[in-house]
């Protein structure tokens, strides 16, 4: 007798595949290999190489308040009335 599949299995096969913070590691790789990528871009018009350690923890430290500021503001100016992230329709 020939086992048919059902919805069922086609769920739990779909489940398999689907990785709980997939996008956010997806978006994350894409936007460190673009930051490699053009790092030699960026450091081929500097002069003085030796100061590059402290030009980029300086732009890394600006980058990272404006995004901080960027995402505690809001919340802090909406409180409870932010709503849920958006996650692709799962619960």
């Amino acid at each position: 007798m020939k086992r048919q599949a059902s919805a069922y299995s086609a769920i739990i096969a779909l489940r398999l595949l689907a990785f709980p913070g997939f996008g956010i590691v997806f978006a994350t790789t894409c936007f460190a290999q673009l930051t490699h990528h053009s790092i030699p871009g960026l450091v081929q018009p500097i002069r003085l190489k030796k100061r590059l350690p402290k030009l980029f923890a300086q732009s890394m430290g600006i980058t990272f308040i404006f995004y901080a500021l960027l995402g505690a503001l809001p919340s802090v100016y909406f409180g409870i009335y932010v709503g849920a992230r958006v996650s692709g329709g799962r619960k």
